[in-house]
């Protein structure tokens, strides 16, 4: 089983990508609400975290900036941490391409738009 971190916008949107990871078998979950975010190195740390699934979004602690000084933080606390980030690409088009940016850049291992299945999601992060 790997062990995953996931940081959404709201705990509701969270939840669903929670249930799926869980219901899949493959993976302990641990969601960290989002004002907590803040503690994500350490979460990552105690949980001996693989993947850290962090969704980015258009509000100041949301933002593409505000989520990759954090992902810094983890990778250099976490070795060998995966990240992969998700948006809603139609609610923030620019963010979506920065984030795919992001992944030509090698700053993160994956990115999703929330357009695509729950269910390929779940699978990709099986692989990664």
């Amino acid at each position: 089983m790997k062990s995953i971190v996931l940081i959404a916008q709201n705990i509701l949107s969270g939840s669903g990508i929670e249930l799926a990871l869980k219901k899949s078998g493959d993976f302990l979950t641990y969601q960290l609400i989002p004002s907590k975010s803040g503690n994500a190195p350490i979460e990552c740390k105690a949980r001996n975290a693989e993947i850290l699934l962090v969704e980015v979004g258009g509000g100041e602690h949301s933002s593409l900036e505000s989520r990759m000084n954090m992902i810094k933080e983890v990778k250099e606390f976490c070795e060998g941490i995966k990240v992969a980030l998700f948006c809603d690409e139609v609610a923030y088009p620019e963010v979506a391409k920065k984030v795919m940016r992001a992944k030509q850049c090698g700053q993160i291992e994956e990115f999703y738009y929330t357009s695509v299945s729950i269910e390929y999601m779940v699978d990709s992060l099986d692989a990664l």
